[in-house]
């Protein structure tokens, strides 16, 4: 009878060959031709078929293979554990390490880094409990000097913000045994816990003991410098950038690069960095233009948009909802809806995100029912969306739709936040709601636990002032728990000037006098009161006043300009 079974060995080739290749038809012929012995004891074969199926994401007949196994080696068992918790089933892999454990087969390294990562990812209380035995478990059988385990245990432990614990372990590496991973995972693991600066130090140690950073090193510590807007500190990892021979034409470092020198205030070097990258891809646009428009170069930000569709790069819902921005801070109606159709055309529109930004656009542009239709499709509106309807209502002087809005939000469980407050404030004043008003203002303290800034005691100096409640206003100014800006006094100054009070109009202009010196709109202002007051002579005395502050200017600029010559 002639025998066409292929070695052990060489099956096992044949199935690495087919999952390095992805070739998942190729590995299932060979299944079938080992299916008639799939209960023999044929361990090698079955472990490289179940990592075929692994890595030509058939998860299911992995499972399967492995189930009918009757005998399982470590191998085994540690495929599956790594498997089960890369496909994001991470109790299930650590279930599946305990099964391994009842059936008496000892982990070896491998086993225990991948049900380490599995831990990770279940939250403070499993790596607290779990997470801590098993590390115990390492310790005891020796192997804790592993690289890849001691890397497992500082991710583990820093996900949970335990960065004693990673430290710990961090520390416990031999010096000549710590590798680009090490460091990584040490400067990721105080990046993304809140200590920057920590991550930073870890950094230099590494690259003073001739270890090399990697792409991912450089992304992670160029983000800790962006979290304390150390310019200086990023400039220089962009020299070690070069000096490792890491050019331009690596996108992922090269996008935190230009993250880095847009958000610590350099947008013209930020601008330079990206023109010189050899690739552009989405993320690389999105981070330009983002940038210029957290710097306010709305209009730079469209038109590198143009480029960018140009280049043959098509937008996703984080670069539109970035140029939604841009348009509603350039009030560019017309750009907006364009990019609504492109995102339209895309079948992006349905992402709240990118709705709420839409929502919010409109309404800045003035499109108030656009904007209403939106946010009530949209029902995951979050603040910032209620916010920026509430605003553009305000604007446009619909007061009473701005209250209702602010009663809708509530009922709908959005908990305003500070900002929330002064288009309120300001629809009060408009509507001459002084005992809605001081509701409003006294709420940010006693139901949200907030402290009114400036600009709410402006906003509510304008809401009494307004109604006439002038000294009430003025008792307000004064005892704010900072000193009174100007716009606050102006505010004030102008609720004089619409009631002709001139007391404390005058009050109001000696408190503005005093902030800016060289102003005259306050004497203008005043003069305005005491003629409709009839106060003649105390026109006279501002008139005067002005005549020397003019006569003053005169000789100063003649003076400059004489040392000037």
């Amino acid at each position: 009878m002639e025998q066409h079974q292929c070695s052990d060995r060489s099956c096992a080739i044949a199935l690495g060959a087919c999952a390095a290749a992805g070739h998942l038809r190729g590995g299932i012929q060979i299944h079938d031709k080992i299916q008639s012995e799939i209960h023999g004891t044929r361990v090698l074969v079955l472990n490289a078929l179940i990592s075929m199926y692994v890595r030509c994401g058939k998860l299911d007949e992995a499972l399967r293979v492995f189930a009918d196994m009757p005998h399982r080696n470590v191998v085994s068992w540690t495929s599956m554990i790594a498997a089960v918790a890369q496909t994001g089933h991470y109790s299930f892999s650590v279930k599946l390490f305990d099964g391994m454990i009842a059936e008496g087969i000892n982990p070896n390294e491998k086993t225990y880094a991948s049900v380490v990562s599995a831990i990770a990812h279940l939250g403070r209380d499993a790596i607290l409990d779990r997470g801590r035995k098993i590390h115990s478990q390492i310790t005891a059988s020796g192997i804790d000097a592993d690289p890849i385990v001691q890397n497992s245990l500082i991710n583990m432990y820093a996900r949970s913000g335990l960065l004693a614990e990673a430290r710990e372990v961090f520390d416990s590496i031999l010096e000549n045994s710590k590798t680009v991973v090490s460091f990584t995972t040490m400067i990721s693991a105080y990046a993304h816990n809140g200590h920057p600066r920590q991550a930073l130090e870890i950094f230099r140690e590494m690259t003073a003991r001739g270890v090399a950073p990697n792409e991912i090193t450089f992304a992670t510590v160029l983000a800790a410098c962006v979290a304390i807007g150390d310019l200086a500190s990023g400039a220089w990892i962009h020299e070690r950038m070069i000096e490792s021979g890491l050019d331009s034409s690596d996108p992922f470092a090269y996008n935190s690069l230009v993250d880095m020198y847009a958000k610590c205030g350099d947008l013209g070097f930020a601008a330079r960095v990206f023109e010189t990258m050899k690739t552009k891809d989405l993320v690389a646009w999105t981070t330009i233009i983002a940038a210029n428009v957290q710097s306010g170069n709305n209009r730079a930000a469209l038109d590198l948009y143009d480029r960018m569709l140009q280049s043959g790069i098509h937008p996703d819902i984080a670069t539109l909802s970035t140029l939604l921005v841009a348009c509603a801070n350039l009030g560019d109606l017309a750009m907006g809806e364009k990019i609504h159709r492109q995102a339209l055309r895309s079948k992006l529109e349905q992402d709240a995100h990118f709705q709420n930004a839409l929502a919010a656009m409109y309404a800045k542009c003035g499109s108030l029912e656009k904007a209403t239709r939106l946010y009530r499709r949209c029902r995951g509106s979050d603040v910032a969306t209620w916010t920026s309807m509430l605003a553009a209502h305000s604007q446009q002087g619909l007061a009473s739709v701005a209250l209702e809005l602010y009663a809708e939000m509530e009922s709908e469980g959005v908990r305003p936040n500070e900002v929330t407050f002064i288009p309120v404030l300001i629809s009060c004043s408009q509507a001459g709601l002084v005992a809605e008003g001081r509701e409003f203002f006294h709420s940010i303290t006693s139901d949200y636990g907030s402290q009114p800034s400036a600009e709410h005691f402006g906003c509510m100096v304008d809401v009494l002032g307004r109604a006439g409640k002038l000294r009430d206003a003025e008792e307000l100014l004064d005892s704010m728990p900072f000193y009174p800006d100007e716009i606050a006094w102006q505010s004030l100054l102008s609720s004089c000037k619409l009631h002709t009070d001139a007391e404390i109009g005058t009050r109001a202009a000696e408190c503005l006098l005093e902030l800016d010196p060289e102003s005259t709109s306050q004497f203008v202002a005043l003069s305005q009161i005491y003629a409709a007051a009839g106060r003649n002579s105390d026109i006279d005395e501002i008139k005067r006043e002005l005549a020397l502050r003019r006569q003053i200017e005169v000789h100063r600029t003649t003076g400059e300009l004489a040392n000037w010559e």
